[in-house]
């Protein structure tokens, strides 16, 4: 962290086909904002150099009530930081295969939201789920712009 400006490392074990498929993801925007993969052998590290809005996680919330989806009853790790919480959980959601948070900092810092010819990316849109939108929702919400 540097005043608004963050990085975030989540690593975790995984297939070499799922590595194939985080790099589909990976990006530099401006300022060199955006998504950056790195792997030795199966371990894998996503890295997301991001601005963060501090107002949008000043206030501490209660994890249990915020965390609510059923198919993940298993993530068991949470402390008073919300912003550790929340990233826990986008690496749970990066492990099971949901890449909308990666596809949000591609909305964020990808392209030129003013240009339209800019608009045709080559990142992939993840397919929308039933559960996890309030854990996309939340890591939009603390993305600052450029």
């Amino acid at each position: 962290e540097d005043y608004d400006w963050w990085t975030f490392s989540l690593a975790f074990n995984t297939t070499q086909e799922q590595i194939e498929d985080l790099y589909k993801y990976e990006f530099a925007g401006y300022d060199e904002l955006g998504v950056y993969i790195d792997n030795k052998d199966s371990r894998v590290i996503v890295t997301i150099h991001c601005r963060v809005d501090m107002s949008s996680i000043i206030d501490p919330y209660d994890y249990e009530d915020y965390y609510d989806d059923e198919d993940d009853e298993d993530i068991e790790f949470a402390t008073d930081d919300e912003l550790l919480n929340l990233l826990v959980q986008v690496r749970h959601q990066l492990i099971k295969g949901d890449y909308r948070t990666l596809y949000a900092v591609w909305e964020q810092y990808g392209f030129d939201k003013e240009d339209e010819d800019n608009q045709d990316c080559e990142i992939p849109v993840p397919p929308e789920k039933n559960s996890g939108n309030d854990i996309v929702e939340q890591f939009k919400n603390i993305l600052a712009e450029e």
